[in-house]
């Protein structure tokens, strides 16, 4: 599963018995696909050869042996072609027997689809084995699993919830429950998330396998809705922005408009546009802490929504737009498709903010961080070693731009879209390796 990233600022008949059988013995090749909080493991005892997928076809009859001859060779549409005549034969005669030859095309079909990498070609295959044979449970817990998969491609919310919501229908996992939790609590349906990682954290006890993870989700998700039931919400184009009374309204506006702002600015210079709307979630008096438990030294964060920490105090004190562009380029590099190391996070983030000091000058006073804690989460550091993080975090992105402009972090984005790892995408647009841009860092 794929966590929001949390970053900060600095201060998924009887005849049919043997079908049920092959079609779980061969999708435990996607299973391997799964996340690491994947659906219930096949019930015990479910093994099967791949021959034994058309076991129950009678072998004595012309149509249903060649139909077996071309699966047992891996030629699918062959085998569904030679079961097509056997029903079209059958179909007025016996339909008794068209039954179970369904049941038998039901399991091509479902072979058919493990062996596709195209999860939309999965998807309509395993449709259309539902369709041949709608009595077999494996078949729709199949179709469930790759629903969730599916979603996790798609850019829509809309189209993300609706394949959850059906992929739950079919067979309930604490995958789809974690992922529509995650997607409902994005679109500030707090209510609704929490009952679906209560259960989650249910469902993950009843099959031994509780993740600590989902708890902790869980409790993120339930410490929020606490704080943020009684919020408003104004929205922008990009953005929605959440606070408490009336009184917070014109500080939302300008949260929204500096946000608006930072999307075409951070746009242009990454060549990162995000498409689905982004939550700024503005706090006041103790509210942040109850809600994040972030570290005394954050005055904001990330962890799929934007939070900020004192909102009108960060106005009053002229700091407040540098902490929403911060926290808005950590929003942006989540979109991307790989992982992005935390130095680059926070570097980068800095590199936006306009108030903030050169590095250089920062680190006369903290020194440089080693680079061993620079991938990492810097949440976890000692308090003393966060400001020399940061600092030499901001020197490794100012020494990039000094090599090749913009132009070097654009294709080090563009890369990481098409789902090249990092450290590859950060070679082939610079040339050299982080380590030895960091050695040129701490020789000036």
């Amino acid at each position: 599963m794929k966590r929001p990233l949390t970053i900060m600022r600095l201060k998924h008949p009887k005849s049919t018995s043997v079908l049920a059988l092959v079609v779980l013995a061969l999708f435990a090749a996607c299973a391997k696909e799964a996340p690491s909080s994947a659906p219930a493991a096949a019930p015990d005892g479910a093994s099967a050869e791949i021959g034994d997928v058309v076991g129950i076809v009678d072998p004595l009859h012309e149509g249903r042996t060649k139909a077996r001859t071309a699966f047992d060779a891996g030629h699918f549409d062959a085998a569904l072609g030679e079961l097509d005549r056997v029903i079209s034969a059958a179909v007025a005669t016996d339909s008794v027997e068209v039954g179970i030859i369904r049941c038998d095309r039901a399991a091509i079909l479902a072979n058919r689809a493990a062996a596709s990498a195209d999860l939309r070609v999965r998807e309509r295959d395993l449709r259309l084995a539902i369709a041949d044979c709608a009595t077999e449970p494996a078949l729709k817990r199949n179709l469930a699993d790759t629903l969730v998969r599916r979603a996790r491609d798609l850019e829509s919310r809309l189209q993300q919830l609706a394949l959850l919501r059906e992929s739950l229908s079919l067979f309930e996992t604490v995958v789809a429950l974690v992922d529509l939790g995650i997607a409902l609590e994005a679109d500030d349906d707090l209510d609704g998330a929490l009952v679906l990682l209560e259960r989650a954290v249910e469902l993950g006890i009843e099959q031994q396998r509780e993740d600590p993870r989902i708890v902790a989700l869980r409790d993120r998700v339930k410490k929020a809705t606490l704080v943020e039931g009684s919020f408003k919400s104004a929205k922008h184009s990009h953005f929605v922005a959440r606070f408490e009374g009336y009184t917070e309204n014109q500080l939302a506006w300008t949260a929204l408009d500096t946000l608006e702002q930072a999307w075409f600015t951070v746009g242009k210079a990454l060549d990162l546009y995000p498409q689905t709307p982004t939550t700024v979630v503005i706090y006041t008096g103790a509210q942040y802490q109850q809600a994040t438990a972030g570290p005394d030294w954050s005055t904001g964060l990330f962890n799929g929504k934007i939070r900020i920490r004192e909102g009108q105090l960060a106005a009053d004190r002229g700091t407040l737009q540098d902490t929403l562009v911060h926290e808005y380029v950590h929003a942006a590099l989540h979109t991307l498709p790989m992982p992005v190391p935390t130095w680059f996070h926070e570097g980068l983030a800095q590199h936006f903010e306009q108030r903030r000091p050169p590095p250089a000058r920062v680190l006369e006073r903290t020194g440089f961080a080693p680079r061993t804690i620079l991938d990492g989460p810097f949440i976890g550091l000692p308090a003393a070693l966060v400001p020399a993080a940061y600092a030499t975090s901001h020197a490794l992105i100012e020494r990039l731009v000094e090599r090749r402009g913009t132009w070097g972090l654009i294709q080090v984005v563009a890369e990481l879209k098409r789902g090249v790892a990092f450290d590859e995408a950060f070679v082939r647009s610079f040339a050299v390796d982080v380590d030895a841009v960091y050695a040129e860092v701490i020789a000036r």
